[in-house]
């Protein structure tokens, strides 16, 4: 039988930056749709000890959002990652601190390609622990290698993954599924 070690005081004070959050988790961000209030969440600080926990290029703009409840044998965070939006990221840690695992929870995120004109991303992590993972986007026309835009060109692409969190903390993401759509204008 594994003993657990309770955890350091530093990472006990790290943890209090989260809220708890009841499964399933559901985190849905677009253009033109946040549902996601950051104007309270704490952000993770380069200047403290959570340096240790996280290892993040923008630390500074790296947002606290959560703690899963309960996992029994390790913790299950949840991070908002600053980039053209906002996007979580899972990172599990054993209870003394010790980083088990991390994943992004996003696709492959939006951007700022010529045509496109909607983008959304939705991450979901269900009470039995199982992840999915969809980004959509819609591009009104789509572009050559030269950048000359292709006529009726116009489509639809939903990029999916799933996955899920096991008993002892590691991620295990499948493969990224792609669809593609023509729209008619």
């Amino acid at each position: 039988m594994q003993t657990i070690q309770p955890e350091s005081s530093t990472f006990k004070t790290f943890l209090q930056k989260f809220k708890p959050i009841d499964l399933p988790f559901i985190y849905r961000d677009s253009y033109s749709l946040t549902l996601v209030d950051i104007n309270n969440l704490p952000k993770l600080d380069s200047n403290s000890s959570d340096t240790l926990f996280l290892k993040s290029e923008f630390p500074d703009e790296t947002y606290c959002y959560g703690i899963l409840t309960d996992t029994a044998n390790f913790y299950s965070l949840i991070y908002l990652f600053p980039a053209d939006a906002l996007y979580p990221v899972l990172v599990t840690y054993t209870k003394t601190g010790k980083l088990i695992d991390k994943t992004y929870l996003s696709v492959n995120g939006c951007g700022s390609d010529a045509g496109l004109t909607y983008c959304s991303s939705t991450s979901i992590i269900n009470k039995d622990l199982t992840v999915f993972c969809a980004d959509t986007v819609k591009y009104d026309f789509i572009c050559d290698s030269v950048g000359k835009e292709i006529p009726n060109s116009s489509e639809i692409l939903i990029d999916t993954k799933k996955g899920r969190l096991t008993k002892n903390g590691k991620i295990i993401m499948g493969q990224i599924h792609n669809s593609k759509q023509k729209t008619t204008p």
